[in-house]
Parts: structure tokens; C-alpha cells; sequence
């Protein structure tokens, strides 16, 4: 029974788990001034790895048609903000102007790992 202990001390102080917060917002799209990249035929998931890898500030993915529009920074220049029901807004920098809508921090895990378009 000691060995059981030690393989599992020795696995616990090896594995380490990177954890990042990402907002979401249902039912929303960002409109920036200027989108960085729009990738075609990307789910949500793979969005969002293209988004963390990337280092985009937010991305959003339209979920209708497969679309994922990456922001590398916001500016004064941006719309904001609109209501769109096939559409989530993903965000790891928090959009500068405020916002009317409520926000959800949610954690979902999911693996990043090429290959990216299928």
C-alpha cells in the first residue's frame, strides 16, 4: 500500500494543470474596428485554442456558419457590442467600454492540439 502512495505523490507533483479564465457572452458578437483574422470552418472549440494561442484579447464565433473572428485589441474606433442569436463572444481582456450586458465566467476544458481544420 506505501508504493500506491508514493506513485500517486510522485504523479501528483509532476502534473501540473494550466488553467486560463475566459468570458463568455451568449448571444453576442464584438464588432471591432478591425478584425485581426477570420478563419472559415472552425467550431467553437478550435476558436478558441486559435484565439489562446494567438494571444487575441477576444474572438468570436458564429456558430451558423463556422466562422471565427479573432481581435488582437480593441480600440475607440470599435462598434461594441450586438445582439445576434448565432453568435458567442469569447474574451480574455475584458472590452473597454461598458457593457449593459451581464457576463458568465465559465471553465470548460478542452485540449489544443493541431490539427485545427478538418
Amino acid at each position: 500500500m506505501n508504493k500506491n502512495i508514493l506513485i500517486l505523490l510522485i504523479f501528483t507533483a509532476i502534473t501540473t494543470v494550466l488553467s486560463i479564465r475566459i468570458g463568455i457572452i451568449s448571444n453576442t458578437m464584438f464588432i471591432a474596428a478591425t478584425a485581426t483574422q477570420i478563419l472559415l470552418n472552425m467550431t467553437c472549440t478550435q476558436c478558441t485554442c486559435i484565439g489562446l494561442m494567438s494571444s487575441a484579447v477576444g474572438w468570436n464565433c458564429m456558430i451558423i456558419n463556422n466562422t471565427c473572428y479573432l481581435i488582437q485589441n480593441y480600440s475607440s474606433n470599435d462598434t461594441g457590442l450586438i445582439r445576434t442569436d448565432n453568435g458567442t463572444f469569447f474574451f480574455q481582456q475584458y472590452p473597454l467600454e461598458p457593457l449593459i450586458t451581464t457576463t458568465t465566467i465559465v471553465g470548460f476544458f478542452f485540449k489544443c492540439q493541431p490539427p485545427f481544420f478538418e
